[in-house]
Protein backbone atom coordinates (compact mmCIF):
# COMPACT_ATOMS: atom_id res chain seq x y z
CA UNK A 1 0.00 0.00 0.00
CA UNK A 2 0.77 3.81 -0.44
CA UNK A 3 1.39 5.90 1.72
CA UNK A 4 -0.47 9.30 1.51
CA UNK A 5 1.35 12.10 2.68
CA UNK A 6 0.48 15.84 2.51
CA UNK A 7 3.26 18.19 1.84
CA UNK A 8 3.32 21.94 1.66
CA UNK A 9 5.45 23.88 -0.45
CA UNK A 10 5.85 27.62 0.94
CA UNK A 11 3.64 29.60 2.63
CA UNK A 12 -0.32 29.91 1.98
CA UNK A 13 -0.25 33.10 0.35
CA UNK A 14 1.74 31.73 -2.08
CA UNK A 15 0.04 28.07 -2.41
CA UNK A 16 -2.73 30.28 -3.62
CA UNK A 17 -1.18 32.21 -6.23
CA UNK A 18 -0.15 28.55 -7.45
CA UNK A 19 -3.54 27.45 -7.12
CA UNK A 20 -5.30 30.85 -9.26
CA UNK A 21 -2.37 30.59 -11.57
CA UNK A 22 -3.26 27.37 -12.59
CA UNK A 23 -7.08 27.91 -13.04
CA UNK A 24 -6.52 30.56 -14.98
CA UNK A 25 -4.11 28.54 -17.60
CA UNK A 26 -6.98 25.73 -17.32
CA UNK A 27 -9.53 28.46 -18.33
CA UNK A 28 -7.91 29.20 -21.25
CA UNK A 29 -6.68 26.20 -22.62
CA UNK A 30 -9.54 24.78 -25.14
CA UNK A 31 -8.74 21.25 -26.07
CA UNK A 32 -10.88 18.09 -25.10
CA UNK A 33 -8.64 16.64 -23.14
CA UNK A 34 -7.71 19.90 -21.25
CA UNK A 35 -11.59 20.39 -20.78
CA UNK A 36 -12.31 16.85 -19.49
CA UNK A 37 -9.40 17.40 -16.82
CA UNK A 38 -11.12 20.64 -15.59
CA UNK A 39 -14.40 19.01 -15.27
CA UNK A 40 -12.66 15.95 -12.86
CA UNK A 41 -11.52 18.78 -11.21
CA UNK A 42 -14.52 20.86 -10.55
CA UNK A 43 -16.30 17.09 -10.22
CA UNK A 44 -13.78 16.47 -7.44
CA UNK A 45 -13.97 19.67 -5.32
CA UNK A 46 -17.84 19.53 -5.27
CA UNK A 47 -17.87 15.87 -3.60
CA UNK A 48 -15.49 16.80 -1.19
CA UNK A 49 -16.30 20.31 -0.69
CA UNK A 50 -18.61 20.88 2.92
CA UNK A 51 -21.51 22.27 2.38
CA UNK A 52 -22.86 24.03 5.54
CA UNK A 53 -26.47 24.26 6.22
CA UNK A 54 -28.54 27.23 6.78
CA UNK A 55 -28.89 28.50 10.45
CA UNK A 56 -32.31 30.15 9.08
CA UNK A 57 -34.80 27.00 8.21
CA UNK A 58 -36.19 27.24 4.53
CA UNK A 59 -39.54 28.80 4.07
CA UNK A 60 -42.90 27.75 3.91
CA UNK A 61 -44.48 29.59 2.11
CA UNK A 62 -44.62 33.29 0.65
CA UNK A 63 -45.63 34.45 3.86
CA UNK A 64 -42.43 33.60 5.54
CA UNK A 65 -40.74 34.94 2.67
CA UNK A 66 -41.94 38.15 2.77
CA UNK A 67 -41.04 38.29 7.11
CA UNK A 68 -37.68 37.19 6.29
CA UNK A 69 -37.36 40.30 3.86
CA UNK A 70 -39.56 42.75 6.71
CA UNK A 71 -36.56 41.38 9.31
CA UNK A 72 -33.93 42.21 7.22
CA UNK A 73 -35.43 45.41 6.29
CA UNK A 74 -35.84 46.17 9.82
CA UNK A 75 -32.24 44.99 10.77
CA UNK A 76 -31.13 47.41 8.00
CA UNK A 77 -32.49 50.66 9.37
CA UNK A 78 -31.69 49.60 13.13
CA UNK A 79 -27.78 49.45 11.77
CA UNK A 80 -28.59 52.74 9.83
CA UNK A 81 -29.64 54.70 12.84
CA UNK A 82 -27.40 53.21 14.88
CA UNK A 83 -24.52 54.43 12.57
CA UNK A 84 -25.99 58.10 12.31
CA UNK A 85 -25.92 58.19 16.21
CA UNK A 86 -22.14 57.15 16.21
CA UNK A 87 -21.37 59.57 13.68
CA UNK A 88 -23.81 62.67 15.79
CA UNK A 89 -21.66 61.67 18.49
CA UNK A 90 -18.49 62.37 16.80
CA UNK A 91 -19.33 65.54 14.80
CA UNK A 92 -20.46 66.74 18.60
CA UNK A 93 -16.94 65.36 20.16
CA UNK A 94 -14.94 67.31 16.99
CA UNK A 95 -17.36 70.36 17.77
CA UNK A 96 -16.13 70.12 21.38
CA UNK A 97 -12.86 70.06 20.60
CA UNK A 98 -13.03 72.98 17.96
CA UNK A 99 -14.26 75.10 20.53
CA UNK A 100 -12.07 74.59 22.93
CA UNK A 101 -9.03 75.34 20.79
CA UNK A 102 -10.80 78.35 19.32
CA UNK A 103 -11.16 79.47 22.96
CA UNK A 104 -7.47 78.97 24.02
CA UNK A 105 -6.13 80.78 20.74
CA UNK A 106 -8.71 83.59 21.32
CA UNK A 107 -7.42 83.78 25.28
CA UNK A 108 -3.91 83.83 24.24
CA UNK A 109 -3.89 86.31 21.33
CA UNK A 110 -5.96 88.55 23.95
CA UNK A 111 -3.06 87.97 26.59
CA UNK A 112 -5.56 86.58 29.42
CA UNK A 113 -4.87 83.90 31.71
CA UNK A 114 -5.30 80.46 30.00
CA UNK A 115 -7.29 77.71 31.63
CA UNK A 116 -7.38 74.15 30.84
CA UNK A 117 -9.91 72.84 28.51
CA UNK A 118 -12.58 70.87 30.81
CA UNK A 119 -12.49 67.08 30.33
Amino acid sequence: MADKTETTVGNPAENHYLETLAAKLLEQETSKEVQAIRLKILERIASESDVKPSRIPAPKNITEIGGYFNLMMKMKKEAAKEAEKEAAKKVKEEQKVFQDMLNQTLTSILGLPVQPPNV
